[in-house]
């Protein structure tokens, strides 16, 4: 064969090997590509590496932590990552010696520990709040009931212009690529009960009834001086007697409501015992006068 005719056809063949065996194409196959760097919010992801078109890749570990599901997989789960850095490594082998390799930094961010404190029971119309984080700003919102948020991303921010009733306050932090952060607390904003103790009595008798009055909560019966017993200290129409006559009573009514301190207000009783007499005993006399034997005791 003609040595003209040779280098042709050599060169023709030449020419078909990128389309035949694209892996030797310009020199062999795609490197290693471990895809992006990435930022998470849990300890686990799925990697981005590129497929080797001959031999066969691996991942191995730089810095940090991570457990491969299998670490063969260009898309292998990667799992235990720690808070921070992991640096990754993605590598093409072919006949166990290494062609190519490629870094990828795994950032993994911890949400913000937060609360928005306790629940309250109130009895004014302003209270503070209580909440906290570990880092970020975080914003207050009330999604229920009415009232003023003196500094919406002050965790101790007064509130005011409470209306009575239940409020409902968020408080919520960014955190970034994790999932804003969020807590909620409730406050339930009271009125001091409206109370009497009834008006004072003056009466003839050992027992009498009491006039008491309240709106919300529960009362109770206290004797501050004078000696008797009121029969239902918890009744606010309870009935009172009196041991000993011609005194007076001072009795507190005491309603108590949850948030709010308690009310008081006191009643005067004042008791006369009505005087004991005696005309003294009949008597038949034969003369014009005698003496009578009349008693009183008042």
């Amino acid at each position: 064969m003609p040595q003209q005719l040779l280098a042709r056809i050599v060169f023709s063949l030449l020419l078909l090997l990128p389309a035949a065996f694209p892996a030797y194409a310009a020199g062999g196959s795609d490197p290693a590509n471990a895809g992006a760097d990435q930022q998470i919010c849990s300890d686990s992801v799925y990697l981005q590496g590129n497929t080797p078109a001959i031999g066969e890749g691996a991942w191995s570990l730089i810095s940090g932590n991570a457990v491969f599901e299998d670490a063969s997989d260009p898309a292998t789960l990667a799992t235990g990552l720690p808070v921070g850095e992991t640096i990754l490594v993605w590598e093409f082998f072919e006949n166990a010696i290494l062609q190519s390799s490629d870094t990828v930094v795994i950032t993994r961010f911890a949400p913000p520990v937060l609360s928005a404190g306790n629940d309250q029971l109130v009895c004014t119309d302003s209270t503070r709040l209580e909440a906290t984080l570990s880092e970020g700003t975080g914003t207050w919102q009330l999604i229920e009931g009415t009232a003023t948020i003196d500094e919406a991303n002050n965790p101790q921010s007064d509130l005011l212009d409470m209306l009575p009733g239940q409020l409902v306050l968020v408080w919520s932090v960014p955190a970034g690529v994790c999932p804003a952060q969020t807590d909620t607390m409730m406050i339930q904003r009271s009125e001091p009960p409206v109370i009497s103790a009834g008006p004072d009595q003056t009466f003839c008798g050992d027992s009498t009834g009491l006039n008491a009055s309240l709106d919300v909560g529960a009362g109770f019966w206290t004797i501050l001086s004078g000696s008797g017993d009121v029969l239902q200290d918890n009744v606010a129409n309870s009935g009172v007697i009196f041991f000993d006559g011609n005194e007076t009573m001072e009795i507190e009514w005491r309603v108590t409501w949850p948030g709010c301190p308690d009310q008081l207000d006191t009643v005067l009783i004042t008791s006369f015992f009505p005087p004991v007499i005696s005309a003294g005993d009949g008597d038949i006399i034969c003369d014009d006068s005698t003496a009578l034997s009349a008693t009183l005791n008042s």
